[in-house]
């Protein structure tokens, strides 16, 4: 920042003994006057000339016997804090590069303290866009924050928000070695994984690709350290431009869940219908079980919708053939994201139960977003 300087008169302790003055012939004393008149506007207009035309023009400000100027703090470009509940506005462009890391992190034990963590890295022109977003519910209440960066790679970059990274492959070997942890205005949370293995496929096409682990690990909230459940996914593709929807939830359908049941099976649902399909956007049902044996199923048969009982929704999740369980998800502890209006948009977490097929009902926790676009039929 170029450095700011502020004009002072002297004070009265500084002004040194007067000068004689030659100037006592009336005629000549005028003559002086009027020079120094002529002076004084030349050097005004000048002056204005100069600042007009500077790219860094700053308006000296004369104050007698002043203080010293305070130092201004300026918020910087890289990164900024995007608002709650607003989708920045990031170009998807053909042929560019998109990346985008997430991880969900529940406690197993009440009051289920939930941390969603998403980072994107979207290629520019030049350089990659950072979108760092955070979902947290700490047992009563969300909060959402967001932080926008540049990067001259898709490597993540830590930030104000995101303190702590780590690639998951970096620690299959290093079980107590954080993944993530991020720094809200109340609570720092960081999370690890004990286990995240056996990759899953979700998604495989020409422009795009993603795939998931789930396991378990430890979430610790301001120093207190409690056994959790880990879902992570990436998904990628080299053509930005056919995942523009993402960012843009006015033009879906979505219906998106993982739970964890007291059997130790793991669930997962993806359901999304795009506006306007792409080679990377298309319609999307996929369903899968992981028993805690590690054996998975997966199914395309599956039905998500929103019942309403006394008031209260209920967020139904059917997985067919062959795995035909169904997951229950009150949606007690429900925040609305739709910001401007412009989709509902639910995000729920917490306890719900599974109803097997065999009729049991085992109780769980888990998540569901649930999205339906203004504009998305």
């Amino acid at each position: 920042m170029p450095t700011e300087y502020v004009l002072q008169t002297a004070s009265p302790e500084q002004v040194t003994s007067p000068v004689e003055t030659p100037l006592k012939n009336p005629r000549t004393l005028a003559y002086f006057i009027i020079g120094a008149v002529l002076l004084v506007i030349v050097a005004v207009i000048v002056g204005f000339i100069i600042g007009k035309n500077s790219p860094q023009s700053k308006v000296a400000v004369i104050i007698p016997n002043a203080t010293p100027s305070p130092t201004i703090t300026q918020t910087p470009v890289n990164p900024s804090v995007v608002p709650a509940l607003e989708t920045p506005n990031i170009a998807m462009l053909p042929d560019k590069q998109y990346f985008d890391d997430s991880y969900v992190v529940i406690q197993k034990s009440s009051p289920h303290a939930t941390l969603i963590l998403s980072v994107s890295r979207i290629e520019q022109k030049q350089n990659f866009t950072q979108y760092t977003h955070v979902n947290y519910f700490d047992g009563n209440t969300w909060d959402r924050k967001s932080v926008l960066g540049t990067n001259s790679s898709f490597t993540v970059s830590t930030n104000p928000l995101l303190r702590n990274w780590n690639e998951p492959s970096e620690v299959v070997n290093s079980p107590d070695k954080v993944l993530g942890s991020i720094s809200l205005p109340t609570q720092t949370v960081s999370f690890s994984s004990t286990s995240l293995q056996n990759e899953i496929s979700l998604q495989s096409l020409p422009g795009s690709t993603k795939f998931m682990y789930q396991g378990t690990g430890t979430i610790v909230v301001d120093g207190q350290k409690e056994p959790a459940y880990v879902y992570y996914s990436r998904t990628y593709s080299f053509n930005a431009s056919d995942l523009s929807y993402l960012l843009n939830p006015r033009e879906l359908t979505s219906d998106w869940m993982v739970f964890w049941d007291a059997d130790g099976t793991f669930y997962h649902s993806d359901t999304h219908t795009p506006k306007n399909p792409t080679n990377a956007a298309q319609v999307l049902r996929i369903g899968i079980r992981v028993d805690a044996k590690g054996i998975t199923h997966k199914t395309s048969f599956v039905s998500a919708t929103i019942e309403t009982n006394n008031s209260t929704r209920l967020y139904r999740v059917s997985l067919g053939e062959t795995i035909n369980d169904d997951i229950l998800l009150p949606s007690t502890n429900t925040f609305d994201k739709s910001g401007k209006k412009t989709a509902t948009w639910y995000l729920s977490a917490g306890e719900g139960s599974t109803i097997k097929r065999e009729g049991r009902t085992i109780k769980g926790v888990g998540l569901i977003e649930h999205i339906a676009g203004i504009n998305a039929k």
